[in-house]
């Protein structure tokens, strides 16, 4: 099975520990990622499911970041903004000061890369 590197907790910074709860024989079974500082949990549970299937699920949900969705809505925002200024101006900036956005718009850009 490929290991996937849980993140860590997103309210304390800290290690989380996943573990399983229930195999072939039990009617249930269910996968929890616990940061053990705060005591914040994750939990997907099946009964259809393996204990594979439910670990799978658990760290995708555990990994997912809103934060890091909506960095890259506003990257893609950033690039056609970008894209429409370069189309005005092409290279011939009225003043420094909207040669500066664009480069900053650049910079920005790279950094969330």
């Amino acid at each position: 099975m490929e290991k996937i590197k849980l993140k860590p907790c997103p309210f304390c910074g800290k290690h989380v520990e996943i573990y399983t709860v229930g195999n072939i024989l039990t009617k249930s079974r269910s996968a929890v990622i616990k940061c053990k500082y705060c005591n914040v949990t994750c939990e997907v549970a099946a009964i259809k499911f393996t204990t594979d299937w439910c670990r799978a699920k658990v760290i995708e949900k555990w990994n997912f970041r809103c934060v890091e969705v909506k960095l890259k809505d506003e990257n893609e925002r950033l690039k056609d903004l970008l894209e429409e200024v370069l189309l005005i101006y092409g290279n011939g900036f009225a003043n420094l000061k909207q040669r500066y956005l664009v480069i900053r718009i650049k910079a920005i850009i790279e950094e969330r890369k």
